[in-house]
């Protein structure tokens, strides 16, 4: 929670540039917090839902509000009611994914729809990687474009709430068989985060689900 309400000061205090990187700290804790719970058997309900309203702040509401700060410096949309749609969208597509997930009890091993820390990490690197330019010169045109900005809101807010299965990264085993996809994201990201740096993991991002979606069908 202290990395995306950190995140949202810097937005709103003039220092946006820091913001994405709150929200890649954000992402590491998140995914390690499960494991320091359990080794010192410090995992509560309390502990469940707090955690979930931690990911909405730095993974639904943080995310929002950049894309909101970025649509206002680099479109002619600036002050327009229009530049805030994303905010809710985002905002509310992760809420309502992260409470399903507290109540669902088929994603155990997996997840359905998009996880919200995916998303986060998605436009965090989508912002550096326009602000710093490192996508080539017409991608970064094209994601200016305010329609495109939010085509890209919808559809992951339309992710996050989803029934798409989606693997997870934490596994029971080293072995290849029955990591194929796992492994196969790992290998594929690593040429990706070289060449585009931070904005590589947007890229490692929509592999992601290109991947999870490839799994489904071969399981059918």
């Amino acid at each position: 929670m202290a990395c995306g309400c950190a995140g949202i000061a810097m937005v709103l205090g003039g220092q946006p540039e820091w913001a994405p990187y709150m929200i890649f700290a954000g992402a590491i804790f998140d995914f390690f917090d499960g494991f320091v719970a359990r080794a010192f058997k410090a995992d509560s309900e309390l502990g469940k839902q707090l955690d979930s309203m931690s990911d909405i702040i730095t993974f639904g509401v943080l995310p929002a509000f950049l894309l909101a700060y970025h649509m206002d410096i680099s479109t002619s949309a600036a002050g327009d009611w229009q530049q805030y749609l994303p905010f809710f969208l985002l905002t509310l597509g992760a809420g309502y994914r992260l409470a399903k997930f507290n109540i669902d009890t088929r994603q155990t091993t997996s997840f359905l729809g998009l996880p919200s820390p995916a998303n986060g990490i998605f436009f965090a690197s989508l912002i550096i990687g326009i602000s710093n330019g490192q996508f080539p010169e017409m991608i970064i045109v094209l994601l200016t474009n305010i329609y495109v900005l939010y085509t890209l809101a919808v559809i992951f807010a339309l992710l996050m709430v989803s029934e798409i299965p989606m693997f997870a990264m934490k596994v029971k085993g080293y072995g290849w068989k029955g990591n194929e996809f796992r492994y196969a994201l790992l290998i594929l990201s690593l040429p990706l985060i070289i060449f585009f740096q931070f904005a590589g993991l947007s890229l490692c991002i929509i592999l992601y689900i290109l991947l999870s979606i490839i799994q489904n069908l071969v399981k059918r």
